[in-house]
């Protein structure tokens, strides 16, 4: 992605990190897209950043919800009506309990778009929806949001389903994970399994990671290789 300024320069920023919204070849990523935007900043120090966060945005892995029913003639709706009533434009809002056949976390989106349909016996909204989870960015302090991962991090052999110890490998020149006992609890993401870190040994690559598996609901076996990250990954803020 490209991001320029009239009369200035431009920067360019790929996500190249092999995940399935990256610029590897498929079924790898999705490919490279070439997109231009020309943004409106002070200076062209401020383009590489912008880039980075249109990015960010554009690539996240999230599910789209084109549009999102809700039936207000539905009893089980009577105690949300006026919440319902108040969202506006950007407004965060969940899926709590979504059925089976979607994912098995909250859908969490923004309502980028509306529509309603009343009649006589009906009364039906929709909400356009979009990924909120890119605008979900670093807060210092946080017991989840102020945490920085580590690049190149992935599983140095198989886990079965019900295996609570994880061996997590680390390439050559990115810092090891943490051991310090204070840092523990915290989640990571194995191929969209949640799981919850109690405990970290080892001084060098691979790591020895004592897990609560399934946190979220997914239940399943990994192969080697697999990338392990932080569940809420560090996201820097467009100033």
């Amino acid at each position: 992605m490209i991001a320029s300024r009239s009369g200035g320069s431009s920067a360019r920023v790929q996500l190249n990190d092999g995940s399935q919204m990256s610029v590897s070849n498929p079924p790898a990523g999705a490919g490279d897209y070439q997109q231009q935007y020309t943004v409106n900043v002070a200076s062209d120090s401020q383009l590489p950043s912008v880039a980075g966060w249109i990015v960010n945005v554009g690539t996240s892995p999230e599910e789209r919800y084109p549009a999102i029913p809700l039936n207000l003639a539905r009893s089980a709706l009577t105690s949300l009506i006026f919440a319902i009533q108040n969202v506006e434009l950007g407004d965060y809002v969940q899926i709590t309990g979504p059925p089976s056949y979607l994912t098995p976390d909250v859908i969490r989106q923004l309502a980028i778009g509306t529509s309603e349909q009343l009649g006589g016996f009906f009364w039906r909204i929709a909400w356009n929806g979009a990924p909120e989870a890119p605008y979900e960015v670093v807060v210092l302090d946080d017991a989840n949001y102020g945490r920085v991962d580590t690049d190149g991090s992935s599983l140095a052999s198989n886990a079965s389903s019900g295996a609570t110890t994880l061996s997590v490998a680390t390439s050559a020149g990115n810092p090891l994970w943490t051991t310090a006992g204070g840092d523990v609890p915290f989640d990571i993401n194995v191929k969209g399994e949640r799981m919850t870190v109690t405990n970290i040994t080892g001084s060098s690559s691979p790591q020895t990671f004592t897990v609560t598996r399934s946190v979220n609901g997914v239940v399943k076996s990994h192969g080697t290789g697999e990338a392990v990250r932080l569940w809420f990954p560090p996201i820097l803020a467009l100033v």
